[in-house]
């Protein structure tokens, strides 16, 4: 959440200044149509410059929550989201 906070992107966070005023956190995201997998998997007319975008998109990413002293334990292409454009965001 820390994390989310900063990012300029995200436009609402919003947590009660008390941790004893709840007892669940939701976090919702954007809808995305499907994950990575199925993308490369689903379609075999993808270029390389397709290839090229997701692997930009991927290290972008890396390099921002890296940056942020954040590590993803399991990083592989079913946990990664897409969009019908082909934007891609980690889950």
């Amino acid at each position: 959440m820390l994390l989310m906070s900063k990012d300029t992107r995200i436009k609402h966070i919003m947590l009660p200044p008390s941790r004893r005023e709840f007892r669940d956190i939701y976090v919702v995201f954007e809808l995305m149509e499907s994950d990575l997998h199925q993308v490369i998997k689903g379609n075999d007319d993808l270029t390389a410059e397709h290839h090229q975008f997701f692997l930009y998109q991927l290290l972008r990413g890396l390099k921002y929550v890296h940056a942020a002293n954040v590590f993803h334990r399991d990083l592989k292409p079913k946990n990664i989201l897409a969009n019908a454009d082909l934007q891609i965001e980690d889950l």
